[in-house]
């Protein structure tokens, strides 16, 4: 079995790839609709020049970044420094694949949502190696994770180190149970969605 080419694998995966971006697309505006009722905190996790406070007035936005010697931001998705439970909805798209620990990272989103809090989260699983969006293959691939080449405008943009499996989400995300769904995207991608019981 584990000699299985990837567009064998792609062929067998196919087959649970009944989400396509158009369902991603139905289930943000639901999502939206339910975090513009009064009352409600919600947090997009992103990258400093794609903030989430167009969502909304009720939505904040955090950096991605793991703690690490030249990154000088205030917070990061690692060690948020927020209190425990806050946030009653919360939303993390393609950043996982980049940060340097993302046990910690999931484990931050698990304290500061509240109980009830939905979340959705979407990795990679079969998709290629993008530390940035300008990545020149003949840079070759920095394994030390620390020059990894992802710098746009002087700031560095995170590496790319991780993809998930539908297994591996359920276990960074086990408080959000409830509901709990894990889908595979038309081109290799996974969302998780759920709520946190």
């Amino acid at each position: 079995m584990w000699d299985l080419t990837l567009k064998q694998i792609m062929e067998i995966a196919k087959k649970d790839m009944e989400y396509t971006w158009r369902a991603r697309d139905e289930l943000k505006k639901e999502m939206l609709k339910r975090a513009s009722r009064p009352g409600m905190r919600c947090l997009q996790v992103g990258v400093p020049h794609d903030f989430g406070s167009n969502y909304g007035q009720n939505w904040e936005s955090l950096d991605m970044y793991d703690k690490r010697p030249f990154i000088t931001y205030k917070r990061n998705l690692a060690d948020t420094g927020l209190p425990d439970a806050i946030y009653d909805m919360i939303e993390c798209n393609a950043i996982l694949e980049h940060v340097v620990d993302p046990f910690a990272c999931a484990n931050e989103i698990c304290r500061i949502a509240k109980v009830g809090c939905e979340l959705l989260v979407e990795v990679p699983f079969f998709q290629p190696f993008h530390p940035c969006k300008d990545w020149n293959p003949g840079m070759g691939m920095f394994l030390d994770g620390m020059d990894d080449g992802a710098f746009v405008n002087d700031e560095n943009h995170g590496g790319d180190y991780w993809r998930y499996t539908p297994q591996s989400l359920a276990m960074l995300f086990m408080p959000f149970k409830e509901g709990r769904e894990v889908k595979i995207f038309e081109e290799g991608g996974l969302a998780f969605h759920g709520w946190k019981a």
